[in-house]
């Protein structure tokens, strides 16, 4: 591969790639001489005229921020996502040696898995299979973790409600009057996306619709109501490419306590040792549904499938 300028000529030396897993960053390394056209030798310091290069055919060079280029390409491929990062270059005979190196994180793959919107069930057989092209990886990390909370009464007749936010009626059960410890799974529910496709401005928006909202549909296992977004964060990894972080977290309870009725005098009601009236109650809270945190598109969809199975095939 060759190109020219008015004042200069270039041909590719040797290319080397590097192309891993889908968590990995995919790299192309570029190694082009650089002569001038009236064979003059070069200073070290005409890297910059190089760059600069505005006569027809110029730069002979990548630019920065330029896709690698595939003959014939159509856009699908891994190469072609990959940007030129970085330019290096070491005088060599009359001539120079620019070194470009192309990096990008798009996956290709053909054996790619994914979940609809709707879809839950990850041990379909056989597991939905998507078309050939280019995804983004995404994971989910739990930690089980409990809170504190006071039971009143035990034995209760009424479990907490999945999406109210207080009982209808007493729970019923006898007074038991002690600390227990309700089992909670804290999940930090991770995706890298380009910002190209998903501009910074967007992203602010999945910070205001998601935090400090439960869910309205069943998602990673659990049911309505049983999950909260405590917070979204933006991580900046490399360039174009971003990781969304959601701070999620499942309550056995619904996030919910008990309360008991208070009588005129500021103290619990009693009906002989038992407390006369409790309700589960929990903090008012708007509601999402989390499955539309993932693309509407074969990304989407691999993404989910990430995050509850583990891998993306």
């Amino acid at each position: 591969m060759s190109r020219s300028s008015e004042t200069y000529t270039s041909w590719r030396k040797n290319v080397s790639t590097n192309f891993g897993d889908i968590w990995d960053v995919h790299t192309i390394v570029d190694v082009y001489q650089v002569e001038r056209l009236d064979d003059a030798e070069m200073d070290p310091n005409e890297a910059e005229l190089i760059v600069s290069d505005d006569t027809d055919g110029g730069p002979v060079i990548p630019e920065i921020g330029s896709a690698w280029f595939v003959t014939d390409g159509d856009g699908t491929t891994w190469m072609e996502s990959a940007l030129c990062r970085r330019l290096s270059f070491r005088p060599n005979g009359r001539g120079m040696e620019v070194t470009a190196e192309f990096s990008t994180r798009y996956f290709k793959t053909d054996a790619a898995k994914g979940l609809a919107n709707d879809a839950e069930n990850v041990n379909v057989d056989p597991a939905p299979l998507l078309d050939p092209g280019l995804f983004l990886p995404a994971s989910v990390i739990p930690v089980i973790r409990t809170r504190s909370t006071r039971l009143l009464h035990d034995d209760y007749t009424a479990n907490p409600p999945d999406t109210g936010n207080r009982s209808a009626a007493h729970i019923g059960g006898t007074i038991k009057n002690v600390d227990v410890d309700v089992k909670q799974v804290a999940m930090k529910l991770r995706l890298v996306i380009d910002v190209e496709s998903l501009p910074l401005v967007d992203v602010a928006g999945i910070v205001v619709q998601y935090s400090g909202k439960r869910n309205t549909e069943d998602f990673l296992g659990f049911t309505t109501g049983q999950l909260l977004c405590e917070g979204v964060s933006v991580n900046h990894l490399e360039h174009e490419y971003y990781e969304v972080v959601l701070d999620i977290t499942s309550d056995e309870w619904y996030f919910h306590s008990q309360e008991a009725a208070l009588g005129t005098d500021g103290r619990p009601k009693m009906n002989d040792v038992n407390y006369e009236d409790v309700r589960w109650v929990r903090e008012v809270r708007g509601a999402v549904n989390f499955n539309d945190i993932f693309p509407d598109s074969d990304l989407g969809k691999s993404q989910k499938w990430q995050c509850y199975k583990g891998v993306w095939y």
